[in-house]
């Protein structure tokens, strides 16, 4: 909840869900386990039991949602909104989001459902889990122990693999967060009861330890995680393999199991369910809702809510329902698969209608969607894929066979497009870009959302750029743009000869480098740097001001915060530009205090964190002619 919450100090907050895994397939385990024991294990009635703890309150909260959906999100908004209520309908939200969006993205946090895919992973598991445990069981009970370890080294390593290769799909899917459940479940069938520290001295002082290291390790991986951490993989080992060490040792005489058990802590975990399906759509719609930026005090207050709320649905939703044995179980079930059928088809219409294009707030909200729109440049084909072995330009990427000018980049090089064509509209210009692969021979970024891979792609990817620009005998000049975040300090940077490093002073070298390449093969290189920004999502400020008629000049921003986010790239630009030609873009946006994020009051220069928008990018480039100030011989100070 405070991970979601954006305060401060806790950014690696995310591996609530981490500790939750661990517990549940600990808790899970052990009531099947003893049902084995006694005989008295059911298919049936474990169904019955998961459906009693998850669906209510899940549908309580999910039709709390409903009429603010409908006020506050705009068609596009509302469409994803739908397809996200058919995910959690069949408890499939972990691969809906994990083919949306990543976790970490800027705007993951205005989807008020995307906390639904841990529940999703959960549910998944104890589909497959309770069957493989009654057949392992029935075949050969000595046997449970290695089949338990073997699978969840199984799905660790398909973690670890995963983090490299495929990271947004290691940290939604099952099979690689299915070993934290099965740290829980292995941790249920070595100790069912958590361990008393009985017996030698030796003995209580090694399970003390033991449960104050376990809290430890979770406590270090919620302060010093965050979203550039790799994860699951090796990093999951701290908080899960805590959280294993309290559930073992911290019996109720050990100073851990004491703190765990005092009243505030119970109380906390009796309504831990339904405070954790409140707080995501409390804060995405309190997010979508306010144009600024939720402040700190905001952000308490919707906690404070959060957590009364869940005490309230613990009290009459979860409580009432799960105490009650009068419900038939036949009628248990067609009500939960008439519930789970009314969400598909609430899904299906929200997303056949357009996010139900017919509300009357929906012309005010399709223009804010206008001005949230993608801008690829000249056209989508533009965004070239850097894993295609054969460099090809389409045709939709030029506007002329002898091209003068070229665009190369990542996609803070596309929005560059509408600005040159509109300071010269018959530029002869070719668009050669990539997104999310900057244009410096040699390397590039890697980070726990990108692949290895994909770096060693767009390096080979640049490589190619070059040589196709060396047999272009029109080309005079090559516009370089990106947000240079291989610049940044602490970024880990892949090279074509080796890997690892963390030396900025090498990326500017290496930048420096193919400045240097470009003027090798006759043509002159001219860097236009990113817009400035300040980390906050400037273009969703200038849609909410649109959808509530709001003055957009409430989305400028101070200089000062500009240069405390990025003062880094600015010196190494001003580094470059001893040298080489550098277009400033801030030069037309900011004056000695402020920075504008908009032209007079209907037209936003943004479109999220730091891209320019069509109609932005169309009129700054006009206004600081930015063809001229390619060709032009004389360098920016």
């Amino acid at each position: 909840m405070l991970f979601h919450a954006g305060l401060s100090g806790f950014a690696g907050g995310f591996v609530g869900v981490d500790i939750f895994f661990v517990i549940s397939g600990y808790l899970i385990t052990s009531i099947i386990l003893k049902d084995l024991e006694r005989g008295s294990f059911s298919i049936a009635h474990f169904y019955e039991r998961r459906t009693k703890r998850i669906l209510p309150a899940l549908l309580v909260v999910i039709l709390a949602c409903f009429p603010f959906a409908w006020l506050w999100l705009s068609p596009n908004e509302l469409t994803a909104f739908a397809k996200s209520l058919t995910a959690v309908a069949v408890f499939g939200s972990n691969v809906y989001f994990w083919l949306k969006s990543d976790y970490f993205a800027a705007d993951a946090d205005l989807e008020p459902l995307l906390h639904t895919w841990s529940l999703a992973v959960e549910e998944q598991y104890y589909v497959i889990f309770p069957v493989l445990l009654v057949l392992v069981w029935k075949l050969r009970k000595s046997a449970l122990p290695a089949t338990l370890v073997i699978l969840a080294l199984s799905s660790f390593a398909i973690s670890l693999y995963g983090v490299q290769h495929h990271p947004n799909a290691a940290f939604y899917l099952l099979p690689s967060r299915g070993w934290e459940l099965l740290l829980g479940a292995i941790v249920a069938l070595a100790y069912p009861t958590p361990l008393l520290h009985e017996g030698k001295v030796w003995r209580r002082t090694a399970h003390e330890v033991a449960a104050v290291l376990g809290l430890a390790l979770i406590g270090w991986s919620v302060f010093s995680f965050d979203s550039e951490t790799r994860f699951p993989g090796m990093a999951a080992l701290a908080p899960t393999v805590g959280t294993a060490a309290v559930l073992a040792f911290a019996g109720d005489r050990t100073l851990v199991g004491q703190l765990l058990g005092t009243k505030p802590f119970v109380g906390l975990g009796l309504i831990s369910y339904s405070a954790y399906l409140w707080h995501q759509p409390m804060l995405a719609f309190a997010r979508h809702r306010s144009i600024e930026v939720l402040g700190t005090a905001q952000v308490v207050y919707i906690l404070l809510a959060t957590l009364a709320l869940a005490g309230l649905t613990w009290f009459f939703v979860e409580q009432p329902l799960r105490r009650n044995q009068e419900i038939r179980r036949r009628h248990l079930f067609a009500a939960a698969a008439t519930a789970s059928l009314f969400l598909v088809v609430v899904g299906v219409l929200g997303t056949t209608t357009g996010g139900i294009a017919f509300r009357k707030n929906v012309t005010s909200f399709a223009k804010a969607d206008r001005g949230l729109m993608g801008n690829p440049g000249l056209n989508e084909a533009c965004s070239l894929d850097v894993e295609d072995p054969v460099f090809r330009l389409p045709a939709e990427c030029y506007t002329s066979e002898a091209p003068e000018l070229v665009l190369w980049g990542d996609s803070f090089a596309m929005h560059l497009v509408q600005g040159v064509l509109s300071s010269r509209p018959d530029a002869r210009l070719a668009q050669v870009t990539a997104s999310s692969c900057g244009p410096i021979l040699g390397l590039a970024i890697t980070s726990a959302r990108t692949s290895a891979e994909h770096a060693q792609d767009c390096i080979r990817h640049n490589y190619k750029v070059i040589e196709w620009i060396a047999k272009q005998k029109s080309v005079t000049h090559v516009l370089v743009s990106s947000p240079f975040r291989q610049l940044a300090p602490g970024q880990t940077l892949v090279y074509a000869d080796r890997s690892g490093s963390t030396d900025a002073v090498d990326a500017i070298g290496a930048l420096r480098a193919t400045l240097a390449a470009l003027e090798k093969i006759g043509v002159t290189p001219v860097v236009f740097s990113p817009p400035p920004r300040t980390g906050q999502n400037i273009g969703g400020c200038l849609s909410r001001a649109i959808r509530y008629s709001a003055a957009l000049a409430r989305c400028d921003f101070t200089r000062a915060a500009v240069d405390s986010a990025y003062g880094y790239l600015w010196d190494a630009l001003r580094e470059i530009s001893r040298d080489y030609k550098v277009v400033w873009l801030k030069d037309g946006l900011c004056d000695k205090d402020r920075c504008r994020a908009s032209f007079g009051d209907s037209i936003p220069i943004y479109r999220d964190q730091g891209h320019l928008s069509s109609e932005g990018s169309e009129i700054l480039g006009r206004a600081m002619d930015w063809y001229g100030l390619a060709v032009s011989s004389e360098r920016s100070p």
